[in-house]
């Protein structure tokens, strides 16, 4: 069973939706492996858990 481990910032509802079937459908294609046979686990950040350059990403979106 592949486990896929997706770490972003906050992200709505439908956006996680979108990512995990997208995420499942192509990884289901490429390795030829049925989509049931994956597991997706979105790891959410705050702006202010993420450093770029740095900077928190809440210092570089103001």
């Amino acid at each position: 069973m592949p486990v896929v481990n997706i770490t972003m910032s906050h992200a709505d509802k439908a956006m996680k939706k979108k990512i995990i079937s997208n995420v499942t459908k192509t990884l289901s294609e490429t390795i030829q492996m049925p989509e049931k046979a994956f597991t997706v686990i979105i790891d959410e950040k705050d702006h202010d858990s993420i450093g770029l350059g740095g900077q928190t990403l809440s210092e570089l979106m103001k």
